[in-house]
């Protein structure tokens, strides 16, 4: 006796079941479908204030990796505000870069300055 599985019943009543060709009901994936990724410094008591520094975009597969600069950042460092990392090696060289800028000291600064006004003044309270 020969049983067929209570699956390949539903398989064979569903049309979409049939079928080898799943791009077709769910569409391809071709490779050039983007992820953005928004990073932006803000403090606790601050939360309504966020500075962009850079915007990081990439596809399916991990490399390349863009990464939009700030302009007063890339100013500052002499690079373009696009930059494109091959690899993991220049993407990390390239947010080590940003990170360490002047620019950058100077919004985690302020942010640490307002942060803690604002805490001492909570703490009174």
């Amino acid at each position: 006796m020969n049983m067929i599985s209570p699956i390949a019943n539903l398989a064979g009543m569903n049309s979409l079941l049939k079928t080898t060709k799943v791009e077709e009901y769910l569409g391809e994936i071709s490779g050039s479908d983007k992820f953005t990724y928004e990073l932006y410094l803000t403090g606790n008591h601050t939360p309504k204030y966020k500075y962009r520094f850079c915007f990081i975009e990439n596809g399916v597969y991990p490399y390349p990796v863009k990464v939009i600069v700030d302009s007063d950042i890339a100013k500052e460092l002499e690079i373009e505000t696009r930059i494109t990392c091959e690899n993991e090696v220049i993407y990390k060289e390239t947010l080590i870069k940003i990170l360490n800028s002047k620019k950058m000291n100077e919004v985690i600064e302020g942010l640490m300055t307002i942060n803690s006004k604002i805490n001492e003044e909570y703490q009174r309270k």
